[in-house]
């Protein structure tokens, strides 16, 4: 799977139960492929380096001609990457996308930031 491209749409009617936005979107930085990354990298161990920058200011794109669907986390996950969303132990969050990889595309009700996270994290409320 190639590299995602998002493009936000404001006040589009997928997000009509979605939280509002109440920071700016954290930024999008192309990675490698999953696959290719480390159980750790991916979020599935203990984080490597000295953590991750989540004042990102590059543009994160999305579709959003999906309809938000709440989850909710099941575990706390720490992001390995900027453009990934941190998530407690029964945080909401608001799923626009699941990609092929594995991982889910979407919004935090607690924080109102956007990213992507490791769909075997939550559970469909």
């Amino acid at each position: 799977m190639g590299p995602h491209s998002y493009t936000p749409q404001p006040n589009s009617p997928a997000l009509s139960n979605a939280p509002p936005a109440t920071q700016p979107l954290p930024g999008y930085v192309a990675k490698p492929a999953q696959a290719r990354l480390s159980a750790s990298e991916r979020g599935y161990g203990p984080p490597t380096g000295a953590g991750v920058d989540l004042n990102n200011t590059e543009p994160l794109y999305v579709d959003t001609n999906a309809e938000a669907i709440p989850y909710r986390a099941m575990y706390k996950y720490r992001p390995q990457n900027p453009d990934e969303l941190e998530m407690n132990e029964g945080d909401t969050v608001y799923v626009l996308e699941k990609c092929d990889d594995g991982w889910y595309v979407g919004s935090s009700q607690r924080t109102g930031r956007f990213g992507t996270f490791p769909g075997n994290y939550v559970e469909r409320i």
